[in-house]
């Protein structure tokens, strides 16, 4: 059986939210990730990325792309690879 997770408007709010903060969020202070903002930024991270798909993160731009080679139907990064470009389109 699949499991088929619905886009609701709590997750575009995130979406919109996670977004916004990661602009904000300058390359210096996302990479030391210490900062108050980052710290918001991947709480709502975890919050819409587990509530659709798990890991890795929606807001990755892997995602725009093919798996990588080392991901095999064997990982469940591969399985839902297709979910993730799909939800990150929308």
């Amino acid at each position: 059986m699949v499991e088929r997770r619905q886009l609701t408007d709590e997750h575009v709010a995130l979406w919109r939210e996670g977004c916004a903060l990661l602009e904000a969020v300058g390359l210096r202070e996302y990479d030391r990730g210490v900062s108050a903002r980052y710290r918001e930024f991947r709480q709502i991270d975890t919050r819409l990325t587990w509530s659709l798909i798990g890991p890795p993160s929606l807001f990755d731009a892997c995602f725009d792309g093919p798996p990588h080679p080392y991901l095999t139907p064997s990982h469940l990064q591969f399985i839902d690879w297709p979910v993730a470009q799909t939800w990150r389109k929308a």
